[in-house]
């Protein structure tokens, strides 16, 4: 596999930056359980409450995968994957934290649910490069 052809591939991890949330996360998934327990008294309502914090809260605590190959971009968190190929996109708009790469040529209500958006983490002139090889120059 030659240069051109090898993905750009990364994880971020947001708690690692601030691991003291991680405790105020399980602190919201065992109160959601306790919860569960004083209103229903049923193990199963427990389970519920606790994954549903945790399942909520996941992009913060779980490692978040992405990757820019030929074929476009991809982020995955746990079992969630978004995905967009290089013809799909219309717009690359970049911020401090990471970019998003979007289908829509202008901004609508449908703005912030579209597109796939990339955390830099510690490679961000490497994926900006990744992305300008691959699609084209960024405004």
């Amino acid at each position: 596999m030659n240069e051109e052809t090898s993905p750009l591939i990364w994880q971020v991890r947001l708690w690692t930056k601030e691991p003291k949330k991680l405790f105020i996360i399980l602190a919201a998934c065992c109160l959601a359980g306790l919860v569960g327990w004083l209103l229903f008294s049923q193990i199963a309502y427990v389970l519920i409450g606790f994954a549903c914090v945790a399942a909520a809260t996941a992009e913060f605590w779980l490692p978040q995968q992405y990757k820019l190959d030929p074929k476009g971009a991809s982020a995955r968190c746990g079992l969630a994957t978004t995905a967009i190929t290089w013809e799909e996109v219309k717009r690359v708009i970049p911020d401090q934290k990471g970019v998003k790469l979007t289908p829509l040529a202008a901004d609508g209500k449908l703005s912030p649910f579209r597109g796939v958006y990339l955390r830099f983490g510690e490679k961000r002139d490497e994926v900006m490069q990744t992305i300008e090889e691959r699609w084209g120059p960024v405004a």
